[in-house]
């Protein structure tokens, strides 16, 4: 699903945006949207798509689509136990990836 999200150029350009000022039709004053993945918002990470999301069967999700190590991959994370769990479980991935060798790890999974 990540694959098919990101070959959408106007998903990725949403889901990576820090945060939106909208002026809706009627208002005086625009109405504020900010990016609930705090990656996107203010990290040196190379993202390309992202969603984070809560259902009661998976709990508080993070979906994302990155670069890592020059490495472009897909991280899935369910039920992180708090809201910024998912975000730290990520920083984690990727300083474990980055502290090995990314082009074999991609050999191995996908061969």
């Amino acid at each position: 699903m990540v694959n098919a999200a990101y070959r959408y150029p106007e998903i990725r350009q949403v889901t990576t945006t820090a945060s939106q000022d909208i002026t809706f039709f009627g208002r005086n004053r625009p109405t504020s949207f900010v990016n609930t993945n705090s990656l996107v918002r203010g990290s040196d990470w190379v993202i390309g798509l992202s969603k984070t999301g809560f259902i009661n069967e998976a709990g508080r999700c993070l979906v994302m689509q990155a670069e890592i190590s020059g490495q472009p991959m897909i991280i899935v994370l369910l039920d992180s136990v708090g809201k910024q769990t998912r975000i730290g479980d990520a920083n984690r991935i990727r300083k474990w990836i980055e502290h090995n060798d990314a082009k074999s790890l991609g050999e191995n999974v996908s061969g």
